[in-house]
């Protein structure tokens, strides 16, 4: 908000609450239902449009992928934010979709949130790209539960002390 001009103490109040932004919402969500449509049956069929990216990687959906520190085993992103850039340079226009991702580490006894963007850069606005081969995969609940039990096993062992020590 700040950068459009508003100043808001959060400390006072934490909840900014814009009236009518759900009945715009509403209303330019019906000026597109057709593109808005059609991109959901695409993705319904396991294909996605660049323009319809936005509607596979909502904010708060899961997703996971093979993470590269942890020996190619499965880990789990919650998308934080994601949006829409574009700009010209001297090669033409340029279009990208950026996702924020983000996800909880170890770091020593403690853990931390760490967030990270994801670019997904397109020649054109007509490529279609297939579900099943993107980088991030839609999380299913089945291996939602997996990993949240993987984690709290993890979470067991790497706080606190788990060991016994004998001196005799």
């Amino acid at each position: 908000m700040n950068g459009l001009g508003f100043r808001i103490d959060i400390s006072k109040n934490p909840t900014v609450i814009c009236a009518g932004l759900d009945d715009l919402i509403t209303m330019i969500e019906k000026h597109n239902a057709k593109i808005l449509g059609a991109a959901t049956d695409m993705l319904k069929n396991g294909r996605v449009p660049f323009r319809g990216l936005s509607e596979l990687y909502t904010v708060n959906s899961f997703f996971y992928a093979v993470a590269p520190a942890m020996a190619g085993a499965l880990a789990g992103y919650r998308v934080q934010d994601s949006y829409f850039l574009s700009h010209t340079s001297l090669f033409g226009k340029h279009r990208s979709f950026h996702i924020i991702f983000e996800f909880v580490v170890s770091v020593g006894d403690q853990f931390g949130v760490v967030t990270f963007e994801h670019v997904i850069a397109c020649p054109n606005e007509g490529k279609v790209f297939l579900v099943n081969e993107m980088e991030y995969a839609l999380m299913n609940d089945n291996l939602r539960q997996k990993l949240t039990a993987r984690g709290k096993s993890y979470q067991k062992y790497a706080t606190g002390s788990n060991y016994l020590q004998y001196m005799g």
